[in-house]
């Protein structure tokens, strides 16, 4: 790509924001996500105007991080666009996710209530709350020329070879004040519901456990085709013990499994398997409305669902009132299939393998006494491991 030819000495409220979004092209970055935003809208239009394949637009801010973290998971480098009214969202998916992990993001947080007479009183303590994670943020202001932005994306440059995000806090003004309108984009609306195809022969007998849902995969698919990603628990405690290796990932917290798989399944002809619990679908669930707009055919997220929040003392699960499958029909599943036995799981098993996805698999799973111990694995060695597995 050409360089930029724009003076060094050039204020950075001066640079148009389609050359403003060429100096992160020239970086490398070629994943982006985020949530709408006034201060950062002229970017975030560009963005999809140029890239609109590689943007997803996510309902919240942990969302967004989860799914360019998925992406970088295929060997993406991203950047997450956000605004820090969800601060709290932000440093929870950044203690969760990113520093667990080690996946290494660059975050463009607009920053709102900087002033010292602002009454948005997060806006006063948002730099240092990243700074009690140990990150040390820049702030793009008006002031700040062109050459103290280079300088400031060499220090990304440098946090991302470490493997440890980079945040910019964006003031108002920044970019030129200049709208961008979207190009005309031609996208279809995925209205109409899918019909759930039921295996369920015995609707009051769930017949089947968790412990036989993963020694059916064990026994049914391949390690070569298919990817697996697993919550935190006894799921993933479940699929070490049923065919541990690095086409796993483990520990995935709860709530952003769809997020974080739906990032990976973008970027690999791999089929991607998430595998999810009833209690932790319904933390994050606008995350699943992203399918209607990417709907990638590799997708597979199953759901296994007990009722109740088994691993911390039985409490019934909100889920236990609901009809999981009802309600993924309208969240652009192109099929979606439900059983509780091990008969109707086999032939889900035998259809999900045709790709032609995304599909939502509802498990019904009867509450078993679980004595899996804990894992004792990594979770930046196991990342890693994952990524060198999709990117070989």
């Amino acid at each position: 790509m050409k360089s930029i030819s724009v003076s060094e000495d050039s204020l950075l409220e001066t640079i148009p924001t389609k050359d403003f979004l060429k100096l992160l092209l020239e970086r490398g970055f070629n994943f982006f996500s985020g949530v709408p935003c006034s201060i950062q809208a002229d970017l975030i239009n560009e963005i999809i105007n140029e890239k609109r394949e590689d943007y997803v637009t996510a309902p919240s801010e942990g969302d967004a991080i989860a799914i360019a973290s998925g992406a970088w998971l295929s060997g993406k480098k991203g950047l997450v666009l956000c605004q820090n009214s969800g601060l709290f969202d932000i440093l929870g998916s950044i203690s969760s996710i990113l520093l667990r992990f080690k996946i290494p993001l660059v975050l463009f947080v607009s920053w709102r209530g900087y002033e010292e007479d602002s009454a948005y009183p997060l806006g006063k303590k948002t730099l240092e709350s990243f700074e009690m994670l140990g990150l040390s943020p820049r702030v793009l202001k008006k002031d700040t020329s062109l050459r103290d932005f280079r300088e400031y994306l060499d220090e990304a440059e440098e946090s991302l070879k470490n493997q440890r995000p980079f945040v910019f806090l964006v003031q108002r003004g920044i970019f030129d004040s200049k709208k961008i309108p979207l190009l005309s984009i031609n996208l279809k609306k995925n209205n109409a519901p899918s019909l759930v195809e039921d295996f369920i022969e015995k609707k009051e007998i769930d017949s089947l456990t968790r412990e036989g849902f993963f020694l059916s995969l064990k026994k049914d698919l391949s390690k070569e085709d298919f990817l697996y990603m697993a919550n935190e628990g006894y799921s993933s405690r479940h699929l070490f013990l049923n065919g541990e290796g690095d086409q796993n990932f483990y520990l995935t917290p709860l709530g952003y499994l769809a997020d974080m798989a739906l990032g990976v399944s973008l970027y690999t002809q791999k089929a991607v398997m998430a595998i999810d619990g009833d209690g932790a679908l319904l933390m994050r669930l606008g995350s699943l409305a992203v399918f209607n707009m990417k709907r990638p055919v590799n997708f597979v997220h199953v759901v296994l669902d007990n009722g109740v929040y088994q691993s911390t003392g039985g409490q019934i699960s909100p889920a236990y009132f609901m009809d999981l499958s009802g309600l993924a029909t309208h969240f652009g599943y192109r099929k979606i299939f439900k059983a509780n036995d091990e008969a109707g799981l086999k032939k889900i098993l035998s259809l999900i393998q045709k790709r032609e996805g995304p599909y939502f698999v509802h498990l019904k799973v009867k509450p078993t006494e679980d004595k899996s111990t804990p894992l004792k694995i990594s979770p930046s060695e196991e990342g890693n491991r994952f990524r060198r597995r999709i990117m070989s």
